[in-house]
C-alpha cells in the first residue's frame, strides 16, 4: 500500500465532496489528527478506517488505494484566485480522465491531439494576437461560419466533443473560485473539465468551456501543472476568444440591433438568452468593441429599477422580468450535458466490456439509479421510438 497515493486520493475525494477534516472526523469517528496524518501519507489507516472513509465519500475501495494510471503533464486551471486545493483537484481529475481513456480503449474510440493540433496550427499562423479573428477562424474550422441562425451554437458540449474531439467532464466541486481547467496532454488528448456546482450559473459554465477551448487553440506552450497563477494577458486573450466564439460580430450586431426598442436591461437579457451567455459577456462586448465605458454603471442602475437591487459578482439573472419571449426561458442543467462519455459507457456495457456496477460507478450513480437510467436510454433509442 502506497501511503502517499492513498493520502492524496482521500484528500482529493474529501475536497471534492466539500467536507472539512473536522466534518469527516465527525462522520467516521476517526480523530482529526489521525485523518491529517493519513492525508499527508504519514500514517497507515486500518481496514476499518478505509471502509468508513470510502462509505463517507460514496466511492469504491479501489478509489482509495488505486494509483492513477498516469500523470497529467499539460494542464491549465481556470480560477478566480490561486487555489489551495490544486493538488487534490489534479488527483481527482487525473483519475476521472484515466477512466475516460480506459473507456475509449475498451471500445476502440481513442481520441488524440490531432484535431486540436491541426486547428491550432491553422489559427496560430495568423491570429494568436487577435482573439476576435482567432474565434472567427475556429468557427470556420468547426463549420460555424454563417451569419444566419446556422451560426448559433445550440449545443456547445456536443460541438466540441464531436467536431473538435475534446473530452468534456463535469465535476461538482463546492468551490466558488474554481471554474474549470483544460488538458492538452499527449497521452490523454484534449480535455476540458468544468465545475458544475449549482452555485455557478450554466452561462458561466458554458463560458468556461469556450474559454478553455481558446487556451487549447492559442496557448499550446502554456500548459504547466505546477503553475500557481494564470497570466492576466493570456487569460484576457482566452476571455476575448470565448466572447467572440459564442457571439460572432455579425450575429451579435444583428440581434442587438433588432432589440433596439428595449431598455438596456431587457435588451441585454434578451441577447443573453439567445446566445446562452452571461450578461457580463455582453457588457464586455459593448464596453470593448463599441467603447461604451459607462455601460456597467448604466446596467446596474437599470437592475436596481427592474429587480430592486444591483448584481453581485457571482449573480446571474436567469429570468427576464418584463420579456416573456421564448428566448428568455431559463437555461437549465440540460444545456450542459457532455454526451460522449455516457455513450462510451453504454457501448462498453452492451459489448460486455464492463459490468453494470462498473458502469454505474463511472457515471457516479447508485445501482438502482443506473438501471433506471439504462432502461430510459434504451427506451428512447430511435429503434424503440415510434415517429
Amino acid at each position: 500500500m502506497n501511503l502517499e497515493i492513498l493520502g492524496q486520493n482521500l484528500a482529493a475525494w474529501r475536497e471534492l465532496t466539500g467536507l472539512t477534516q473536522a466534518e469527516v472526523a465527525q462522520k467516521t469517528q476517526i480523530p482529526r489528527a489521525t485523518l491529517s496524518l493519513i492525508e499527508l501519507g504519514r500514517s497507515k489507516p486500518s481496514a476499518d478506517h478505509i471502509e468508513k472513509l470510502a462509505k463517507t465519500f460514496n466511492i469504491g475501495l479501489l478509489d482509495v488505494v488505486k494509483p492513477p494510471r498516469f500523470r497529467i503533464e499539460k494542464i491549465r486551471f481556470r480560477s478566480a484566485k490561486p487555489l489551495k486545493s490544486r493538488t487534490e483537484i489534479l488527483a481527482f481529475v487525473t483519475r476521472k480522465l484515466a477512466t475516460y481513456a480506459e473507456l475509449e480503449d475498451l471500445v476502440g474510440e481513442h481520441q488524440d491531439l490531432c484535431t486540436i493540433e491541426a486547428m491550432s496550427k491553422i489559427i496560430l499562423q495568423e491570429w494568436q494576437e487577435n482573439p476576435e479573428q482567432a474565434a472567427i477562424a475556429a468557427r470556420k474550422e468547426l463549420k460555424l461560419d454563417g451569419d444566419g441562425s446556422q451560426g448559433m451554437i445550440r449545443d456547445l458540449c456536443g460541438l466540441l466533443e464531436e467536431r473538435a474531439k475534446v473530452k468534456i467532464l463535469r465535476i461538482d466541486l463546492r468551490n466558488p473560485d474554481f471554474f474549470g481547467l483544460s488538458v492538452r496532454d499527449p497521452k490523454i488528448g484534449a480535455a476540458i473539465v468544468v465545475n458544475t456546482w449549482d452555485r455557478i450559473s450554466i452561462e458561466r459554465q458554458l463560458f468556461t468551456l469556450a474559454h478553455e477551448f481558446g487556451h487549447l487553440l492559442l496557448h499550446k506552450s502554456d500548459y504547466d501543472p505546477g503553475a500557481k497563477e494564470e497570466e492576466s494577458a493570456i487569460e484576457d486573450q482566452a476571455n476575448r476568444f470565448a466572447g467572440y466564439f459564442q457571439m460572432p460580430t455579425g450575429l451579435f450586431e444583428k440581434e442587438y440591433r433588432e432589440a433596439s426598442g428595449l431598455s438596456l436591461f431587457n435588451r441585454v437579457l434578451k441577447i443573453k438568452k439567445i446566445f446562452r451567455v452571461s450578461y457580463k459577456t455582453i457588457l464586455y462586448r459593448l464596453s470593448d468593441h463599441y467603447h461604451k465605458a459607462n455601460i456597467w454603471k448604466y446596467f446596474q442602475v437599470e437592475c436596481k429599477k427592474n429587480i430592486g437591487k444591483t448584481l453581485s459578482k457571482v449573480e446571474e439573472p436567469f429570468a427576464c422580468t418584463r420579456l416573456r419571449a421564448e428566448e428568455c426561458e431559463e437555461l437549465g442543467g440540460h444545456d450542459f450535458i457532455p454526451d460522449r462519455m455516457n455513450r462510451l459507457v453504454m457501448k462498453a456495457l452492451e459489448e460486455d466490456k464492463i459490468s453494470v456496477s462498473r458502469a454505474a460507478e463511472i457515471l457516479e450513480m447508485d445501482l438502482l439509479e443506473f438501471r433506471e437510467h439504462f432502461k430510459n436510454v434504451k427506451n428512447s433509442s430511435l429503434e424503440q421510438v415510434s415517429l
